[in-house]
């Protein structure tokens, strides 16, 4: 089915192209997510929970009500929920926690005893206890305290992941001596939780990261920013690299998903491994 006979399919069924357009422009505007043409679908089908939530009929009433004074107040965040993707695993592209535990950490214990991680996009939490985790388990070999905060848009996902419940089929793949050591199983074995231990070293906070707004009173040594690049146009990823970078301390590593990299020039990142960068001043180590 081509792109034109699938818009008339839906315009029969109630979402009209012109309404997504409205949906994905106002998208745009409050989080520099781009919902190209292709995503028509994708969004009809997530925003029709809120449709029978909200007792409406048709997206145009739905349309109507999100521009109205109420909608503007009471229905933004749950549209911001419905439109972003949550797509993480524990210890996801393993080999960034190879790197942290064979070079970064090395570098950043030469510059503080306290390290700080951010997971400046952490969907359901897998990202930030794994970090952790990882921080934790280098705590037996070196001297150092640490902290990781995760953030993200979607506040469906932060209450997810601060509860740290997980279903048991999320932890098949993780190492079993980690997995023992870090992760107790419900007594139905359906679910496993994070332990006390690896909670208490972890916080999470809503940040809207195309916000200019200041969010942070320090600065970090490693910023996780994975996947995220992928939903943002050319000038959205300038402005949020931009702004995380005031958060990353000199020398501090920023790490991209694999399938994203750094295209835009005069910016003070070095890469150093596969998508992991330095940040150093004149983009010189």
């Amino acid at each position: 089915m081509t792109f034109n006979e699938l818009k008339q399919t839906l315009n029969t069924n109630e979402l009209r192209y012109s309404d997504f357009d409205k949906i994905r422009n106002l998208v745009y505007d409050l989080s520099g997510i781009s919902l190209s043409d292709n995503k028509l679908v994708m969004v009809y089908g997530r925003l029709a929970k809120r449709l029978r939530a909200l007792k409406l009929k048709t997206y145009n009433e739905y349309v109507d009500y999100l521009f109205s004074k109420k909608g503007q107040t009471n229905e933004i965040q749950h549209l911001l929920n419905c439109v972003t993707t949550n797509k993480t695993d524990f210890f996801r592209e393993e080999n960034h926690f190879r790197y942290i535990e064979t070079n970064a950490i090395n570098e950043v214990l030469q510059k503080t005893n306290n390290v700080n991680i951010w997971s400046a996009a952490c969907s359901t939490g897998e990202e930030v206890y794994s970090l952790a985790i990882t921080f934790r388990e280098l705590q037996d070999k070196y001297n150092f305290d640490f902290s990781v905060i995760g953030s993200d848009i979607d506040t469906n996902v932060l209450e997810r992941a601060s509860k740290a419940i997980y279903l048991a089929e999320k932890s098949e793949d993780i190492n079993f001596e980690i997995k023992k050591k870090y992760f107790l199983r419900s007594k139905d074995r359906k679910n496993v939780k994070i332990i006390p231990e690896i909670r208490h070293k972890v916080n999470f906070k809503y940040i809207n990261l195309t916000s200019t707004e200041p969010v942070f009173n320090n600065r970090f040594d490693i910023i996780f920013l994975r996947n995220v690049l992928i939903y943002f146009d050319i000038e959205t990823q300038k402005q949020v690299i931009n702004n995380i970078l005031r958060y990353l301390k000199q020398d501090g590593f920023l790490f991209l998903g694999h399938s994203e990299s750094l295209l835009m020039r005069d910016i003070d990142l070095v890469p150093v491994s596969s998508s992991v960068y330095k940040y150093c001043k004149n983009n010189k180590l």
